[in-house]
């Protein structure tokens, strides 16, 4: 059996830059594999968590997770504030 090829990573600092300039305006964030990863993910978006950059202070993101035919979608959007 033939391994799946690999998909390029995301680029969250970038990611988390374009949501910034676009506040309040959901964005495609990455589409994973498996739901597991997505929802880790996603909870590291709205909480700032440190296994993904950029994406500080806790709660200036909000993140969303959508079924899609490749996988689990992983969309966000810059909504400001946060925790200090």
């Amino acid at each position: 059996m033939a391994r799946r090829a690999r998909r390029p990573m995301a680029n969250h600092q970038q990611i988390a830059a374009n949501l910034r300039a676009n506040p309040g305006q959901w964005s495609d964030v990455h589409t994973y594999r498996t739901r597991y990863t997505a929802v880790g993910i996603a909870r590291c978006i709205r909480t700032g968590g440190r296994e993904v950059a950029g994406y500080k202070p806790a709660g200036a993101f909000e993140a969303e997770i959508r079924n899609v035919d490749e996988g689990t979608l992983v969309r966000a959007r810059y909504v400001g504030g946060g925790a200090r």
